[in-house]
C-alpha cells in the first residue's frame, strides 16, 4: 500500500519527483551537502511528503550531521506515512545514536510489525536488546533473522551470545558448533568464540582443546642448559 501511495505522489508531482531523483543524484556523485541541501529545501516546498524528509534523514545519519533534525524528519515522516517500515527504522537510528534507547525500540518493533522480514531493522533490534540486557528478547529476534539470513556469521555469533546470557548456555554452545560446521569461513570465528564461552563457564580443558584444533598445539619451547661460559 505505502509503495503504491509514494509512487502516486511522485507521479502527481512531476517537479518533486525531478528534484527528489536530481538529489539522490548528487548524492550518487559523491556530493552529499548538495544533496541534503536540495532534500531541505524539498521539505520546505513540500512539508507533508514524508520522502524528502526520509532521504535527508538518511542523509544526516550518513554524514553525522545534526542528527536531532534527522530525528525531527523521521518522525513527521513515520506521521504522514505511519505504515511504512522505512520511516520507524530511520528514527529508530536517529533516536538511538541521540540516546533515546526506548523509543529506538519501539519504533524497530513497529517496523517490524509492518515488515517482518526486515533485516536491518532485526539486527539493530537485537543489537539494542543486547545493549539492554533483555538477552531473552533479544535471542528472539536473532533467531528470526538467522532463520531466514543463515549465511551472516555475525548475527549467529550474537545470537548464541544472548541465548548464553540469558542462561541457555547449551543453546549458545550448539548455535556456535552448528556454525562451525556451516562453512570453513565460519569456523574459526565460531570456534575461537565458542572457546571464549566454555572458559566463562569453567570449561578451560575443552576450551585449549577447540583453540588447538584451530592453531594446532601450542610447542613448549625446548629447556636450555646453562651456559658453560
Amino acid at each position: 500500500m505505502y509503495v503504491t501511495v509514494a509512487l502516486t505522489a511522485v507521479l502527481l508531482s512531476t517537479d518533486g519527483g525531478t528534484r527528489l531523483r536530481d538529489a539522490l543524484q548528487a548524492e550518487g556523485r559523491g556530493d552529499d551537502a548538495a544533496a541534503l541541501s536540495s532534500m531541505d529545501a524539498l521539505i520546505r516546498d513540500m512539508p507533508t511528503w514524508e520522502l524528502p524528509r526520509l532521504e535527508a534523514s538518511r542523509l544526516r545519519l550518513k554524514t553525522g550531521q545534526r542528527i536531532d533534525l534527522a530525528e525531527h524528519d523521521a518522525d513527521i515522516a513515520r506521521s504522514l506515512a505511519p505504515e511504512n517500515p522505512r520511516a520507524h527504522y530511520l528514527f529508530a537510528l536517529a533516536a538511538d545514536d541521540q540516546g533515546h534507547r526506548l523509543e529506538a525500540r519501539r519504533a524497530l518493533e513497529v517496523a517490524l510489525t509492518y515488515r517482518p522480514e526486515y533485516g536491518e531493522a532485526q539486527t539493530r533490534l537485537g543489537a539494542l536488546l543486547l545493549a539492554e540486557g533483555d538477552y531473552p528478547a533479544a535471542s528472539r529476534v536473532y533467531q528470526a533473522y538467522v532463520a531466514k539470513n543463515a549465511a551472516d556469521v555475525g548475527a549467529h555469533v550474537q545470537l548464541a551470545l544472548a541465548q548464553e546470557r540469558s542462561g541457555s548456555v547449551g543453546q549458545g554452545e550448539s548455535t556456535l558448533r552448528a556454525l562451525a560446521k556451516s562453512s570453513p569461513a565460519a569456523r574459526t570465528v565460531a570456534l575461537r568464540t565458542l572457546a571464549a564461552m566454555l572458559e566463562r563457564h569453567g570449561r578451560a580443558h575443552e576450551a585449549a582443546q577447540l583453540r588447538d584444533s584451530i592453531d594446532g598445539p601450542t610447542k613448549k619451547m625446548r629447556e636450555l642448559k646453562p651456559s658453560s661460559r
